[in-house]
């Protein structure tokens, strides 16, 4: 960010872009930090509630608001502890912004206009037939509950696991199998399933190679499966390929759900 260095010893020349120079680059990082919690959308007044805040209703009759902040279409506003009364007897309220003018802030400046200069915006209850679109203020979540919300949400597609991948209609010569997939589950491991896989005359024990690095162990596997009365090893090579060996003597199919890490420890 922009920062203005002062130091003693009488700078010469101040003016408003040196004044300006520090809350301007900290309004943009405050924006960019609320935006981060909740983008956003022209569509609709968004907003959270940042501190205080608490909304009572009287129904039929009024609604009462703590002092604090909030966050409303990409604008901090503070609200000072006030009542507004339901003139609609619907216990609908929202948050809009209001703004009004300090007197002492009017100035007469040198071309003799007469201007306001201190401007107050504050976040004030309006009762109205309907919240619709607008930030309901009885019901508006506050910041903490939408950083737990987003932080929620970033876990559970950091854990979401990679959709399985069917290659029953590619296995090798011979081969056959009512389902046959893969894929990375959540923690990283190679996840393969197997539904009735049957050798059918298969001359070679290849089954399938797995297309890309990003899905091969980095080291050779070699597990235990059932095939009826028998048990025979199902590899995975470092270069993706499945394999089942040892199936000689065998007719029946193979049902198989295995999971392997697919970095060497």
């Amino acid at each position: 960010m922009n920062k203005k260095l002062t130091f003693t010893g009488g700078e010469p020349n101040i003016n408003w872009d040196d004044v300006l120079r520090d809350p301007i680059a900290n309004r943009a990082a405050i924006f960019a930090i609320m935006e981060a919690i909740l983008p956003a959308n022209p569509a609709i007044d968004e907003g959270f509630i940042i501190s205080g805040c608490d909304v009572t209703v009287v129904p039929n009759t009024s609604a009462t608001t703590t002092a604090g902040y909030i966050w409303l279409n990409q604008e901090i506003l503070k609200v000072d502890a006030h009542t507004e009364l339901d003139g609609l007897t619907s216990n609908a309220y929202r948050f809009i912004k209001d703004t009004t003018y300090d007197a002492n802030g009017t100035k007469t400046f040198n071309d003799s206009v007469s201007r306001e200069t201190w401007q107050k915006n504050r976040a004030i209850l309006d009762n109205v037939s309907s919240v619709g679109t607008s930030m309901d203020a009885v019901s508006a979540k506050t910041m903490l509950e939408y950083i737990a919300i987003n932080g929620l949400e970033y876990i559970a597609e950091q854990l979401q696991a990679d959709p399985w991948t069917d290659f029953s209609g590619s296995l090798g010569s011979g081969w056959s199998a009512t389902t046959a997939k893969y894929r990375v589950d959540a923690q990283g491991y190679l996840e393969i399933f197997f539904e009735a896989l049957d050798p059918s005359g298969a001359s070679t024990s290849s089954v399938y190679t797995l297309p890309t690095v990003s899905v091969r162990p980095d080291w050779y596997v070699s597990i235990p499966v059932s095939s009826g009365a028998y048990t025979d090893e199902l590899n995975i090579t470092t270069g993706g390929l499945i394999g089942i060996v040892n199936y000689s003597g065998f007719t029946g199919p193979i049902y198989a759900h295995i999971r392997v890490p697919r970095l060497h420890p």
